[in-house]
């Protein structure tokens, strides 16, 4: 009987979850659901009724009528039940935004030209948070915080391992930045790696990906993601994907992707070449007017195009994702790329991502699901 019970509640878990998960995407009637999940009707108002008092859903009037002349309701999930801080720290800026609990962006604000953050710019991100949050929002509760971080993220712990980036804040203690979020907000504060919350939001906006991809992102740094069998694969400690330190030859030297391609190594290396600065923002214009600019970006295409198409060919994959400010660049950069990918292999299919700020997005789109379980576990 025990167990008969234990069942139940899981069973019932699970379809609160099914159900709310469904909604995170878009409303649906009472009549949609049932048939999605298969569950008799009786079953989904018990359901609705249970959510609809933990106010996690609300119905939405529409203007559809059903074959007896009423309205047809439709429900959503609640996006008043709390609110959900996203907070990045990649590609040259920090990006802070607010989103509600059904996932809809509210705000956001971006503080540009941090290449390389330190502690000072730490805090003063997290007064930002809590200026906007008392402006806007504070009649509704945060519900956590959630950092998306470039380089190795211990899964389990969440601590920073390795980051070039945030060198200067986790040097001395890999936890440091969640020691100072947990310190500032009375919610759980997460952090993961940015080009898996990256990839999650390309699989949430386009499930024609197929079942086993390759993210390779490339802007101020070059990071990657793997997903292979429905799911992000992360390695034993959730490191996989970090495609900027693939050993290359670039310019007859061994290096790695990251110091041959990214908007950090070129800029560099123009810079030293004319003794005059170019600035990482800049070069995306510079490559349409400047001709050393463009030459040096499709230098740099083959190589990126090598490596991910080696990188394709040793795990068996024939679908690669490119996201990053390269995707800003125009059809010659994506076409060398793309050659090198193939040359002397099977055909890789490379798609660049149409997708803008992936990274919040995908923090956003895993907080609302880790906010789904936790508003019904309680």
């Amino acid at each position: 009987m025990a167990n008969a019970g234990k069942n139940q509640s899981y069973a019932r878990f699970k379809n609160n979850e099914l159900v709310l998960n469904l909604l995170r995407k878009k409303e649906y009637s009472a009549t949609e659901l049932s048939k999605e999940l298969g569950l008799s009707n009786a079953a989904l108002s018990q359901i609705m009724s249970e959510l609809s008092e933990k106010k996690l859903v609300r119905q939405v009037p529409c203007g559809d009528r059903t074959t007896l002349g009423r309205r047809r309701n439709y429900f959503s999930l609640n996006g008043d039940y709390g609110i959900i801080v996203a907070v990045g720290f990649s590609d040259n800026e920090i990006h802070i935004a607010f989103a509600d609990f059904s996932g809809k962006l509210l705000l956001e604000e971006r503080i540009r030209d941090r290449l390389n953050y330190d502690l000072t710019i730490v805090y003063e991100t997290v007064l930002r948070i809590h200026e906007l949050y008392n402006k806007n929002f504070k009649t509704l509760p945060i519900l956590s915080v959630n950092l998306s971080l470039p380089g190795k993220i211990n899964n389990e712990t969440m601590e920073v391992v390795l980051s070039a980036q945030l060198k200067k804040v986790v040097d001395e203690d890999k936890g440091k930045l969640l020691k100072i979020f947990n310190g500032h907000f009375d919610v759980p504060v997460r952090a993961f790696n940015d080009i898996n919350l990256s990839l999650i939001a390309e699989r949430d906006d386009e499930e024609s990906y197929g079942k086993n991809l390759i993210l390779m992102h490339i802007d101020a740094g070059v990071g990657g993601a793997f997903y292979f069998g429905n799911k992000i694969y992360g390695g034993d400690h959730g490191f996989a994907g970090e495609i900027g330190f693939m050993p290359v030859f670039f310019e007859g030297k061994k290096t790695i992707l990251d110091s041959a391609v990214s908007f950090t190594s070129i800029a560099e290396r123009l810079t030293e070449r004319f003794h005059k600065d170019y600035g990482i923002d800049d070069l995306k214009e510079l490559y349409f007017t400047d001709a050393e600019v463009r030459a040096e970006f499709l230098k740099t295409a083959s190589v990126a195009g090598h490596a991910v198409g080696e990188l394709a060919e040793i795990l068996d994959v024939s679908y690669v994702v490119v996201s990053g400010g390269v995707t800003e660049l125009d059809d010659e950069y994506k076409k060398q790329l793309t050659e090198a990918a193939n040359f002397g292999r099977g055909e890789v299919e490379i798609c660049f991502s149409c997708l803008k700020d992936a990274c919040i997005k995908g923090a956003i789109i895993t907080a609302v699901r880790q906010e789904i379980i936790a508003a019904i576990s309680k």
